[in-house]
């Protein structure tokens, strides 16, 4: 497979490709279509007869790649755009003969099931993109952070992590940030100076102001991913978020610590996250129970009874039957999987109607609230 210009560079197995083998076909097929694509327009009237290839999915690794007139080395684009409309530029391919031939293959299609032999493949399809303009190409243009070995200029710090770190191109020529540091405690949110109501009978402004005048901290940047998770790229972490649908992700689900065998306790519930879809929620699979901390951090001490979370953790759940793709839920104590060493039937539990963290029986049902490395 030689002389690729498009699709993944040297040693890299791109998966969106196609590999089309020559077939016998036994069915004598006559049948009339009209074809309508994205990029070519109406070619209304065509006559369908005998299939030619199979066409599968495959995996593949440039090796080599020349331009035979010239002789010169073609290093492959690492085109990492979606293809619009699925379009593909096919290239002839000859492969060694194989050591066990391929064997006649049982297909279904359209115009029904039969067995299709002495394939042998004759065409590699890569994806492709109308114009010159896509991922990968060497050059930023409109919808592109970046390219792959260009970054535009873009720095940790100007991505909104100013302590440094590493910051890369993704799939797509949008910013990786995962590789940039986070450091410092996040801000409370706190917004309001109340260092006027101190009545100390000393004249004068307050020589230290208060956490609401100085707000000081580390800011908050969170992110809706859109599959019913929030990251926080100052803290790195990915937050499950809670729905008012009565499924497992529900804002009012409780659950004990330590359960006697009957109840189903926190991590139970948390298998069910790591299982759900076969692939884990949201595709992932490597869920945990926040530790104290971890959950202290994305407490916001402005407004509340006293304290809440941030907004993005609270948005429209007035409407019942909401999912996590839809709202974005939360309620007064939640687990941590942090113990009170002293006493270890007891763990912490964080209390974001009261602000603060608190200690509860590890038997007494309360919240949950899913969490992972954003960066795993």
């Amino acid at each position: 497979m030689t002389a690729l210009m498009l699709g993944a560079g040297t040693g890299r197995a791109a998966t969106d490709h196609l590999e089309c083998y020559k077939i016998k076909d036994p069915l004598a097929l006559a049948a009339v279509v009209d074809l309508d694509s994205p990029l070519l327009g109406l070619a209304p009237g065509c006559k369908v007869s005998k299939a030619k290839m199979l066409c599968v999915a495959a995996a593949k690794t440039v090796v080599s790649a020349v331009n035979k007139q010239t002789g010169a080395a073609i290093v492959p684009v690492p085109l990492a755009a979606v293809p619009s409309s699925n379009d593909r530029i096919c290239y002839k391919v000859k492969c060694p003969v194989p050591v066990a031939p391929i064997p006649d293959q049982d297909v279904t299609d359209q115009f029904g099931g039969r067995v299709v032999g002495k394939l042998k493949a004759t065409m590699l399809c890569t994806p492709a993109t109308a114009g010159g303009g896509f991922c990968g190409d060497g050059i930023i243009e409109a919808g592109e952070a970046c390219e792959p070995t260009d970054l535009g200029g873009a720095t940790c710090a100007s991505a909104g992590f100013p302590h440094g770190g590493t910051i890369a191109c993704a799939s797509g020529c949008t910013l990786d940030t995962s590789g940039c540091r986070v450091a410092g405690l996040p801000l409370t949110g706190q917004t309001v100076s109340y260092t006027a109501d101190k009545n100390d009978g000393i004249v004068g402004a307050v020589a230290v102001p208060d956490d609401g005048a100085l707000e000081h901290g580390t800011p908050s940047s969170y992110l809706d991913n859109g599959d019913g998770t929030v990251t926080d790229r100052t803290t790195g972490l990915m937050w499950e978020k809670k729905s008012r649908d009565g499924g497992l992700h529900d804002r009012d689900g409780v659950y004990r610590w330590t359960g006697d065998g009957s109840q189903e306790t926190i991590w139970d519930w948390l298998d069910d996250v790591n299982a759900e879809g076969g692939t884990g929620f949201a595709g992932h699979a490597d869920w945990r129970m926040p530790n104290a901390r971890e959950l202290e951090s994305i407490l916001r001490y402005e407004g509340g009874t006293p304290a809440a979370v941030h907004p993005i953790f609270n948005t429209g759940c007035a409407v019942p039957g909401c999912t996590v793709l839809t709202c974005s839920c939360s309620t007064g104590l939640y687990w941590s999987s942090t113990t009170v060493a002293a006493n270890p039937p007891i763990a912490w539990v964080v209390s974001y109607s009261l602000g603060g963290i608190i200690a509860g029986t590890k038997t007494t049902p309360n919240a949950v609230r899913a969490v992972r490395d954003a960066g795993s």
